[in-house]
């Protein structure tokens, strides 16, 4: 006596409780195989948070269908290393060359060019003479017409 209108041979549960099987926990009613107070979760997705989809783990923090790149690096090429953006399809290792140039950057006949600017200097220096002789003869012409 004093049992109650219990439900006959479900053992010591509490009443109410109805065709549960014993436990499982506090679980939530049709929520299947999950805990209560764990929210509308994907269903075996592990410790993620709510509404990442259905995104790999271990990916850290990337950009939706970005692919493989990480989040924040901006609009980059692919495949390009770590080139500033929009520097095209520039070979590595060549240093700030101006485009259009071809490979002579540092120029690789530089003593041709620095023999062509001694003939330059050179030919400089006949002109200075040359304007020089100019002078003098003017200046003899002008002494001729003064003693005249």
């Amino acid at each position: 006596k004093g049992k109650g209108n219990r439900e006959k041979g479900k053992g010591n549960r509490e009443k109410g409780k109805g065709n549960r099987e014993k436990g499982k926990g506090n679980r939530e009613k049709g929520k299947g195989n999950r805990e209560k107070g764990k929210g509308n979760r994907e269903k075996g997705k592990g410790n993620r948070e709510k509404g990442k989809g259905n995104r790999e783990k271990g990916k850290g923090n990337r950009e939706k269908g970005k692919g493989n790149r990480e989040k924040g690096k901006g609009n980059r090429e692919k495949g390009k290393g770590n080139r500033e953006k929009g520097k095209g399809n520039r070979e590595k290792g060549k240093g700030n060359r101006e485009k259009g140039k071809g490979k002579e950057y540092p120029p690789t006949n530089l003593k041709e060019k620095e023999k062509e600017k001694e003939k330059e200097k050179e030919k400089e220096k006949e002109k200075e003479k040359e304007k020089e002789k100019e002078k003098e003869k003017e200046k003899e012409k002008e002494k001729e017409k003064e003693k005249e």
